[in-house]
Parts: C-alpha cells; structure tokens; sequence
C-alpha cells in the first residue's frame, strides 16, 4: 500500500508537443481530466489546443527557417506557460536545452528542473529583477547561441508579434478557468518578459532585431533507413521501373516516390493489406516482398495480383520445398499463412515458373495452359504433382 501511494504521489505526466513545419506555433494545455481538442491550419500555423478545466495552459513557439543576420539557425522552440495561482496568475517564458537548442545545464539553469534525456529547463519570468537567471545563460551559452536567443526575445518584445502569431487562436480554446479572458493582457505580460531576457542579453549581443525567417525545404523522408538498405532499395526500385535515378545510397525525391510506387504494387496484391504499411518507408519485408516481384520481372513475366492462400500452401508447398525452390528451413507448422510464409511461397512459385519443370513444352501438354504470373495456375498444380 505504502509503495502504490507513493507511485501515485511521484507519477509524471509527459506533456507533448506536435512541430508543425515552415513556421508553426502549437498551443497545448497539458491536463488531467477529460479533454477537448482543437486544431486549426493556417498558410504557415498550425494549432493545437488541449483544453479542459486545468490550471494552465502552455504555448509552444516553433521556429524554423529562424535566420539571424546571415546564419541560418533553424529549428527552436520556446515555451509561454499560463499558470492560476490562488492569488494570482503567473506567466513564464521556459526554455529547453534540448527543443530550444541550447547548451545550458543543471547546474547553469537554477534549479530549473529537467534532465539530461528530456532536457533542462530554465524559467524566465517579470520577477527576475536581477537578471539572474538571464546572466547564467549569458555566460554559459556560446555567442552564436546568445545572438540566437536575444533575436527571438527581441522578436517576441513586441507585442504586436505576439498577438500575429498567437491572438487568433484564443477564440477556439475552452477555458473555463479563464485564463485568457485577456488577451492583451497575455500579449503585454510575454512581451515585457521577452524585453528583459532581450536587455540582459545586450552585453554579448547588441543587435535584437535581425531576426528573419526563410522557407526551409520540408524533409524529404523521415525515413531511418541505412545506405546499404537505400542502396538495395534503389536497386530493386529500379529493376522494377519505379525509380530512374542513380544507385548512390542518398535518400533523394527520386528514392521516396520510388518507395511509394513500391508500397502501391504490394497494396494491389491479394491480401497485401497484411504486410504493408503504407507510410512511405520500405520496411525490411516490404523490400523483401519487391525483390520476389524483381526476380519476375527480370524472367520477362509480371506477377498478378492473386495469392495462394493457406491450403495451396499446405499442399503445395511441401512438393516446391522438395525440388528445392523453397528454403528446407521452411515449415508448414501453424494454422494460418504469416506475411514471410506468403512471401518465401511467392519466391518459390517464382523460380518454379522460371524452372526446366514449368516449361513452354509443358504448356502444351494439357488443356489447362501455364500462366507466369506468381501464380500456380491449374496447369502448373499438374506439372508440379507429377514432379513433386
């Protein structure tokens, strides 16, 4: 009983964040009962609000494209926190070493909080009358990190930015404890904070207003892919006239649209729901799969889009595994086809209809034709009977 009580004392809440892409600010109120959910998508903003009958209500500033003078910094997120006190309400500008992209610590954050996985946090606020916290990052921080950082409190100083970036939004958030009856309020209180990191920061960077943005390129592929697996992946691709580009392990437009070329031919085979994910990214089976249809392709047929199914498996399967077009480490245990069964079965059929037993002679002998198509047509079921 004495260590439940204690769980439930010391149990931590993951808040989440969702990083949209160009230039996106996320709003998210982190809280502990039933919560309503509003999303809204702008040219350059995306919105999401978590909201219920909480006691704060935490903003998410992403930057990217952030360039100040002529260095692209990129991608940084700042945090303003909304929090009800009994008596009064508290705002908070936080910084995370790890989303802000900053190399401060614990012991140069003032107790903060944080750790070094999800990263350390440091708490700007109006009551920082003597700059302590802003005068630990300023010797702490490098000065292309000082210029980065007085940049965008500089931005956020004024008020006007402020109210661009986040004013439209508060109409879709559900606040009951009314947190944000205010708005102007809310737009004054940040800013007046952000002018205080900006003026402690004045020493080691003069400048605050040389922030600008720029479009950076979306990425192309999230992908985590090895350059050995890119490299096989643009073989097959290629061998199956999805891709034209070059064989050199970089995940280019060419390699991506490739890839889902591959995942829409797996998707059109009977039964490919099962073993396809459809999110852009070749797994280890799903390349396995395309490797079977280019050993087809190469042989001159095209694969159809019919599957034997798990009796033809149990029936057949053994007489291929025999003449030695399937794997003798095989089985035939179970009481249903997996995804590697269906495939290693495919890979046998195909070197099958490539064989000397699936021969254009042995097309003629019988009323039911040989079809090379990845698939045991009647007439090759007889051939294989009478060889199996």
């Amino acid at each position: 009983m004495i260590r439940l009580i204690k769980n439930l004392l010391f149990k931590k809440q993951v808040n989440i964040s969702v990083i949209a892409s160009v230039f996106c600010i996320v709003f998210s109120s982190h809280l502990n009962a039933k919560e309503n959910l509003v999303t809204s998508t702008g040219t350059h903003v995306r919105v999401q609000v978590k909201s219920n009958d909480g006691h704060y209500v935490n903003t998410y500033l992403t930057f990217k494209g952030l360039v100040v003078g002529k260095m692209i910094k990129g991608d940084s997120v700042i945090r303003l926190k909304i929090a009800r006190e009994p008596q009064k309400t508290n705002y908070d500008i936080i910084l995370n070493s790890k989303d802000s992209k900053l190399s401060f610590d614990d012991k140069s954050n003032n107790g903060g909080g944080g750790n070094s996985y999800r990263g350390w946090k440091i708490w700007l606020n109006k009551y920082d009358n003597s700059y302590g916290n802003i005068i630990n990052l300023r010797k702490k921080l490098p000065k292309n990190e000082v210029q980065v950082l007085r940049a965008i409190c500089g931005n956020l100083a004024d008020t006007k930015n402020i109210k661009k970036y986040i004013g439209k939004n508060f109409a879709n958030v559900y606040d009951p404890k009314k947190l944000l009856r205010n708005p102007d309020r809310i737009y004054k209180e940040f800013a007046l904070i952000a002018k205080k990191c900006a003026s402690g920061l004045k020493k080691v960077a003069p400048r605050s207003d040389d922030l600008s943005f720029v479009a950076l390129k979306k990425p192309i592929s999230t992908c985590k892919m090895s350059k050995l697996i890119i490299r096989r992946t643009q073989k097959v691709l290629r061998d199956l006239e999805m891709y034209t580009g070059q064989i050199d392990s970089k995940m280019g437009p060419g390699t991506v649209a490739g890839m889902k070329k591959g995942e829409r031919k797996l998707s059109s085979i009977q039964g490919g729901s099962r073993y396809v994910q459809t999110n852009g990214c070749l797994s280890f089976n799903e390349l396995s799969w395309l490797e079977a249809l280019s050993e087809a392709n190469k042989a001159g047929f095209q694969c159809s889009g019919r599957q034997l199914g798990f009796d033809d498996h149990q029936e057949f399967g053994p007489m291929l595994k025999d003449l030695g077009f399937l794997a003798q480490s095989h089985n035939f245990l179970g009481t249903s086809l997996s995804a590697t069964k269906q495939r290693d079965l495919l890979t046998g059929i195909i070197k099958f209809e490539k064989s000397k037993y699936s021969s254009v002679s042995g097309s003629n002998k019988a009323a039911f034709p040989f079809v090379r198509d990845c698939y045991l047509s009647r007439g090759e079921k007889v051939e294989l009977k009478e060889y199996g």
